[in-house]
């Protein structure tokens, strides 16, 4: 028993393997912070490439399109490769929730019209923006579910978009963190027009129901005002 206790002691609390996580990914974006901001556009306007180390460049271009396929998931990291973008692919698989490819689970309902529609008095997606949050709302809702979190941090949130479709239909409790104020002021005045929304369809939805079942009695419509 003693010996059980010990061992239990020593072993890193959830807090503590959390804290050198978040510790390492900071050090991993202080070194590389130029690779996580990049985009498509700049990578084909301002040639990145050519700023990054060239064994680096060395090691990659020896790899093959399958192999750089796998290289974010689960592509053996080689002794030869630098020590500093080994350092990079292990630290970012460890950090990824995902350490292999989900296979895309059927939702038995479709999130609410007014969380993708042109809601009135406030700033809404486009076209691209509605296909990406489409696609990665019900990936993160069943990641969550994978790992038991029932509440997620959507870091640089923007217009909350994403939030508000993991929050109202995908019941996660989403906390955004926003630099800009004003699109913190702008994603609650968008949750909020989408909430009060929802709730009317709801409304229409229950009301429609108590007048097709009215005949079973007055009691049932009474349960139903007092709700």
């Amino acid at each position: 028993a003693k010996m059980t206790v010990e061992a239990s002691s020593s072993a890193a609390s959830p807090h503590a393997t959390l804290q050198t996580e978040a510790t390492s990914i900071g050090e991993l974006l202080r070194e590389h912070g130029s690779l996580a901001r990049g985009h498509l556009v700049s990578f084909c306007l301002d040639d990145p490439w050519s700023s990054l180390p060239a064994a680096w460049r060395e090691a990659l271009l020896a790899l093959t399109d399958a192999e750089l396929a796998r290289l974010p998931v689960d592509l053996p990291v080689r002794d030869d490769w630098p020590a500093t973008l080994q350092r990079l692919v292990r630290i970012s698989r460890r950090s990824c929730a995902l350490s292999s490819p989900l296979p895309r689970e059927a939702e038995a309902d479709p999130p609410s019209r007014w969380l993708f529609a042109q809601t009135p008095r406030v700033r809404n997606m486009n076209l691209k923006k509605a296909h990406e949050v489409a696609a990665l709302a019900p990936l993160v809702a069943q990641t969550a579910r994978r790992c038991g979190a029932t509440a997620v941090v959507d870091l640089g949130s923007g217009l909350g978009y994403l939030g508000a479709v993991l929050a109202f239909h995908h019941s996660l409790h989403v906390v955004g963190l926003e630099m800009l104020p004003a699109n913190v002021a702008a994603a609650r005045r968008r949750a909020l027009e989408i909430r009060a929304r929802m709730r009317q369809e709801e409304a229409k939805v229950s009301g429609g129901a108590r007048e097709g079942g009215g005949g079973g009695g007055g009691g049932g419509g009474g349960g139903g005002g007092g709700g």
